[in-house]
């Protein structure tokens, strides 16, 4: 006879103008203006062409962007502070390339600088060997998070950091179905000279019972412990707890069987059978319902102490079953 368990299966964008930089939300990209000449030219002390000629600055060097006055651009170049025409310079924007967010290291001591025109200024330092998240670059220079600061820093003092890729967790795989019910059924007790296990079928199901006493005319009473199998393994194993503490004088063989057949589900000598053991042991006389989620060799499972029955479950066929006291 067998007793079938149910289971309850219960953007803010600032524009560009002629201003050097331009910081957008976090989502978007930095640009970043520069001003070189065209050809050699002057620099004025005013916004005119009959201002006092200041310094000639050659063809192609790059000026600072101070301010604009009309059709003049007022510049700083080899510290000295000027005008020339707008029409003597080219003005190039750059634009920042997002960077999937990824961490890089410091090779070195960097300044991490608040912006990454002329203008920039030290924001705060970072010494060698600090992790911090790289999200875009501009112009030499990587936009850097670090914690809830941000900033730029050259991207010559950055590495990209070595993530090794997380090991795989393996599990203990269970006794294969035929190897464990061999094992059952072909274990005899030294102590009562019987085979302790009936592993039978019944509508298609395997399932392993060993009841307390031999007797040749099954007795649903002295039944102690009963297991099912799954397509591949052993998915659970339940021991009677009200009918070992019955029967006193058969609690020596139940004390073997239950020492056994926690083996069929990793196997002899295996340190996830001494776990399950240990297991056993420890809520043999449990006083109240509960259930004790639990992990054995990386396989998720439950401790389920419930009406004087203790079982261990394992999932079956794949889906571990959600059970409500």
């Amino acid at each position: 006879m067998k007793k079938i368990m149910i289971y309850v299966i219960a953007l803010l964008i600032v524009l560009a103008t002629l201003t050097p930089i331009a910081s957008t939300v976090e989502a978007a990209t930095t640009t970043l203006t520069t001003f070189t000449t065209k050809s050699a030219v002057y620099l004025r002390s005013t916004a005119s062409s009959k201002g006092k000629q200041l310094i000639l600055i050659p063809k192609q060097k790059a000026v600072t962007y101070v301010a604009k006055k009309g059709s003049w651009v007022q510049v700083r170049y080899a510290n000295q502070k000027g005008y020339v025409n707008e029409k003597s310079l080219t003005r190039k924007v750059q634009k920042g390339v997002a960077l999937k967010a990824a961490p890089y290291v410091t090779q070195r001591q960097v300044i991490v600088y608040s912006r990454v025109d002329v203008h920039k200024k030290q924001a705060f330092t970072l010494k060698k060997g600090t992790t911090v998240t790289v999200n875009e670059q501009l112009a030499g220079y990587y936009k850097i998070r670090y914690g809830n600061k941000n900033g730029w820093v050259a991207s010559k003092d950055m590495k990209k950091a070595t993530v090794a890729a997380p090991k795989p967790i393996k599990k203990t795989p269970f006794l294969p179905k035929q190897q464990s019910m061999a094992y059952l059924k072909n274990y005899k007790s030294a102590t009562e000279n019987r085979y302790l296990f009936d592993v039978s079928a019944e509508n298609g199901l395997h399932y392993v019972d060993f009841q307390l006493f031999q007797t040749r005319v099954p007795m649903y009473d002295y039944l102690y412990l009963t297991g099912n199998y799954d397509r591949s393994k052993l998915s659970s194993v339940m021991f009677i707890r009200t009918r070992y503490n019955k029967y006193p004088t058969g609690q020596a063989a139940g004390d073997e069987a239950a020492h056994v057949v926690l083996a069929s589900f990793f196997g002899e000598g295996t340190k996830e059978t001494e776990e399950l053991r240990k297991l056993y042991n420890r809520h043999i006389d449990f006083t109240k319902n509960e259930l004790i989620p639990i992990t054995i060799g990386e396989n998720k499972g439950i401790l389920l102490l419930w009406y004087g029955k203790l079982e261990f479950i394992f999932d079956y066929n794949g889906q571990l079953p959600t059970i409500r006291l």
